[in-house]
Order: structure tokens, then sequence, then C-alpha cells
């Protein structure tokens, strides 16, 4: 009966998805949030598997569940930064449940050596003890801030296990424009992308230009932090290859887009390496239509997300009296809205924001 419940949810959302394509759905945001929203609210995930600690909220999870449930993905899927695996939890089940049987590629460094992480990793560690038989390799590697082995033994037996390849890699900084992906085949093409590790301007540039040969039209390309506080220039990015890539779904902080025309370097270079100051007014007007596209398609949530990324954009790019004009609304929209936990992340003395 579950089995049977599942499969009519699938035929279910592959309808709406059909509907809201052949009126155009796919394209604008009030139409994204909509079928974000319809995917997110769907349960799918409940009953089967553990819960894994994740920073991904649960809406996004059914998200990708079910958004992977609902489609046929052509060639590999790629998740750049999984941690201990709540994303590709989520993104295995639909994959199972849409018939699936290419490579998923989930690559991290796996492996921090911050002391604070540390503690975090054990009390994750301690947290799956109860629902995984995880061996002492496992905890001993999680006492050396290394979740390689945790995150192998977590996954492997899963009904999607055996589509997982893990790859230790590090994110690039700094990179040539022959660089390649060490984990894909040169011609491989990556139909769907994940990604929750991009969280400099620069590693976005360098990592972006290094999947771009891979991606093909049809792939969808998926930012989790996408209307993250800080991470401003996934919005900006985005805006920049509007007409490579439409928006189909969002939720939460998590854009999933479709890649309508292939892109490279020429387009990327648009973006660059890191913030042109002299571009500051572009970018910051890129980020308030981002803001007012949410507010206009409901999103309140997005709406100050992104108007919190002008603000911290103003702060990376030492525009002190932009910033301050920027708090001013912040405050009195959040104030408006109950939301003044947004205010108040901004204001706590722990809250970094990143340097342009």
């Amino acid at each position: 009966m579950e089995v049977k419940s599942r499969k009519i949810k699938v035929e279910f959302i592959r309808q709406v998805q059909d509907e809201l394509q052949r009126h155009g759905a796919f394209l604008g945001n009030r139409k994204a949030t909509i079928l974000g929203g319809l995917l997110g609210d769907l349960d799918y995930l409940e009953g089967t598997a553990p819960s894994i600690p994740t920073m991904v909220t649960p809406r996004e999870l059914r998200l990708l569940a079910n958004f992977f449930a609902a489609r046929e993905t052509a060639g590999s899927v790629l998740e750049i930064g999984p941690y201990l695996g709540g994303s590709t939890q989520a993104i295995g089940y639909g994959l199972v449940a849409s018939g699936f049987s290419g490579t998923f590629h989930v690559v991290d460094t796996f492996q921090w050596s911050d002391p604070g992480f540390k503690t975090r990793l054990r009390e994750d560690f301690e947290a799956l003890g109860g629902d995984h038989r995880l061996g002492k390799a496992a905890a001993e590697a999680v006492d050396q801030g290394d979740w390689y082995p945790l995150f192998n033994e977590v996954h492997r037996g899963a009904p999607y296990g055996t589509l997982v390849k893990p790859h230790r890699w590090r994110l690039p900084q700094e990179a040539g424009s022959d660089a390649q992906l060490p984990f894909l085949e040169p011609k491989e093409v990556v139909g769907a992308l994940f990604i929750d590790a991009f969280k400099r301007w620069d590693t976005t540039f360098h990592g972006m230009k290094m999947i771009a040969p891979h991606l093909r039209e049809g792939s969808i390309v998926i930012f989790q932090d996408f209307s993250w506080v800080d991470c401003y220039w996934l919005p900006i990015l985005v805006s920049i290859l509007s007409e490579r890539m439409n928006l189909v779904a969002k939720v939460d902080n998590t854009a999933i887009l479709r890649v309508v025309a292939p892109f490279g370097t020429e387009e990327l270079d648009a973006f660059g390496p890191a913030p042109d100051p002299a571009k500051f007014e572009t970018y910051s007007e890129t980020l308030r239509n981002w803001a007012l596209a949410q507010f206009h398609s409901g999103d309140e949530v997005g709406f100050l997300c992104h108007s919190a990324q002008r603000y911290v954009l103003c702060h990376a790019m030492r525009r002190g009296p932009e910033a301050a004009d920027q708090f001013v609304f912040l405050r009195d929209f959040c104030r408006r809205l109950n939301a003044t936990w947004l205010s108040d992340m901004l204001t706590n003395s722990s809250f970094e924001i990143p340097a342009a």
C-alpha cells in the first residue's frame, strides 16, 4: 500500500508539473513560488528513513524529494557540499522513485579541523547513532573532524546507496580556464546539480566555470543558499545568466533553475572572480528586484532575505551610508512582518559579513 500510494503521489506531481509547464508556469517568480510551495508541502520522506542532521529545512527536503521523483533525469546527478547528507537522502529517494539508474556524484572535503565544528560533528554523530549502526572507524574519524567514513556508513545501505559515489574534493578559489572536475569524465553530462557549498564569490565563479561544460539544455541547477543572507552573489549570478537559466521552483532558500541554453566562459566572465566596485549600483538594483519579485509572489521571507543581501552587499563593498539606510529599511519591515529574527541576526556580534 505504501508503494502504491507513493506511485500515485509521483504521478500527481508529474501531472501538476506538466499542467504548469503547458501554461508557461515555469517562468516567473509567482509561478515558481506556487510550484515550490506545492512540492515543499507534500509529504514524501515521512516514514521512509531516519532523520539526518542538516541545515536544510524540512520544506526544502520535501521539495528536493518530490521534484526529483516527478522527473526523468538524463545524465549524472552532482551534489556539492552535502555535509552528512540530509539533502543527499532527499534527492536519493526522489531518484529511486523516478527510476533513475545513473550516477549520483556527491562531493565534499568531508573534513574540517575547526574546534567548534568538531564539537558539532560529534553531536550530530551521536544523534545518528540511535538510527544507524556506525562503526569504530567512523567514530575515530569524527574525532579528527573527518566525516567521510560516517557519510559512507549512513548512505551505503539506503535504497539509493548503489547510485551514490562520494568524492573528496576541495572547492576551487583559484583555477585555470582549462581546469576540470576530477571526478567527471570530460564529456559527462550533468543532468542535475545541487550546490550547498558556494559560500564565496570566487568559489562560485571558479566552480561554475568547471561545471558549465557539463551542463546541457534541460539540465537542472539548484542553489540551496540562493536567498541566504550572506550569499548575495548567487541571485546576482542568476540574473547575469537570465537568458540561460529560468527559475522553476523556490522554497525557503532553495531555488531550482532549468538551463534553457548552454553557457560558458564569456557569460561567466561577466560575473567575474570578484565583485567589481564599479558595478555596485547594478548589484544593489539586482538584489532589490529579486526582493520585490519575492514580495509580489507572496514570499515574504524571500523578500526580507534578498533585502538583507543588499545590506550585506553594502557592508562587504564598504558602502557605509548605503548599509545604514538599508538596515533602517530592513528593521522597519522586520517589525511590520514580525520577523525581528532577521534584524537580530544581522546585529548579532557573531554574524560575519564576508569580505568583497
